[in-house]
């Protein structure tokens, strides 16, 4: 990312906002909340008195819930936009995410400004008057970082905290963290954020709805070899990303969780970090977004190892399309295990 295109943000030349809203995708996690929140803190301290509040489509997650009880901001659930100068949208690749904000963004006179770690599509492209992105960082947290940076704003420690969170939770407690995400989280830490803190923050026991599903996505599950990998298939209700993850605690090497309600099928895939690394295979470029591609309406995205699509067609054929593209990028045949 240009560190000059940096320093230009939130790129209004001139004008000062009186109002700005700060959009996150729909039921934010972590990631989305607290770059949401340092978005929202970055642009008071430039200008001063600006009235700055954060839309939450279709609310946020517990996990979020969990961080605003102790670093609060002023939320707006309802798909209101008023009369704002400014309009910064984080965390979201597609207009999917946004529900029923999208249209409302769409219509609004105001700038908008997406940031985001995530390929964007098209829907979102535009959408936006500018965009900051960049595929290589952990999180949005962590590019929210870097504008503070390249602007030499200083942070305060419950900014630092919020952006500690939000990488953490994305880089999966660091799991799949850079050399260039432990720098950052170093220097968070040397401004009051604290790894045991945040981490404490993000535990918590999981509802008894979210266990049941996982132990039905390895009660239900599939199993089919592509070359010398494994991919697991499983049907849940609800929680799929949490289930999907569980099948690769399990030992697959990909898996897909999905449910078809509505008239649309949703789905979840996530993949092992060996996978990735020696496939190659991105799941938000290569599958997800090929399989709405490929089947029209609906939503595909997401990062090398975790993805999610909607589209209207059923599971069955949305599970042949991505074992297909799974054998064609590994160019090998897909052979039924169970």
């Amino acid at each position: 990312m240009d560190t000059k295109h940096l320093q230009k943000f939130p790129y209004l030349r001139k004008r000062r906002p009186n109002s700005v809203i700060v959009v996150c995708h729909r039921k934010a996690d972590p990631d989305a909340y607290g770059s949401a929140y340092a978005v929202a803190y970055l642009l008071k301290y430039l200008y001063k008195d600006v009235r700055v509040k954060i839309g939450t489509p279709g609310g946020i997650s517990k996990l979020a819930a969990k961080i605003g009880k102790i670093h609060r901001s002023s939320l707006v659930e309802s798909p209101v936009i008023p009369a704002v100068d400014l309009i910064v949208v984080v965390d979201t690749g597609h207009k999917e995410l946004l529900a029923d904000w999208g249209e409302l963004l769409s219509s609004s006179e105001a700038i908008k400004v997406f940031v985001d770690h995530h390929p964007l599509d098209e829907s979102i492209k535009i959408l936006a008057d500018h965009l900051v992105v960049d595929t290589s960082v952990s999180s949005a947290c962590e590019l929210v970082y870097k504008i503070f940076k390249v602007k030499q704003i200083p942070l305060k420690r419950r900014v630092a905290e919020v952006l500690l969170i939000g990488i953490l939770f994305d880089s999966h407690h660091l799991a799949i963290a850079g050399y260039k995400t432990i720098k950052v989280v170093t220097e968070l830490c040397e401004n009051g954020a604290s790894i045991v803190s945040a981490k404490k923050l993000l535990s918590s026991r999981r509802e008894h709805s979210e266990v049941v599903a996982r132990l039905k996505a390895a009660q239900r599950v599939k199993l089919f070899e592509v070359g010398e990998w494994i991919a697991a298939v499983s049907k849940v209700g609800s929680y799929h990303a949490s289930s999907s993850g569980a099948l690769i605690g399990l030992g697959a090497d990909v898996a897909l969780t999905m449910n078809h309600t509505d008239g649309y099928t949703k789905g979840s895939l996530r993949a092992s970090q060996i996978f990735h690394k020696d496939t190659r295979i991105h799941l938000g470029k290569d599958v997800a977004s090929k399989v709405k591609s490929e089947l029209g309406d609906g939503y595909g995205g997401g990062h090398p190892t975790a993805a999610s699509f909607t589209v209207k067609e059923p599971m069955g054929k949305i599970e042949s399309l991505v074992l297909k593209l799974l054998s064609d990028k590994l160019d090998d045949v897909v052979m039924t295990l169970l």
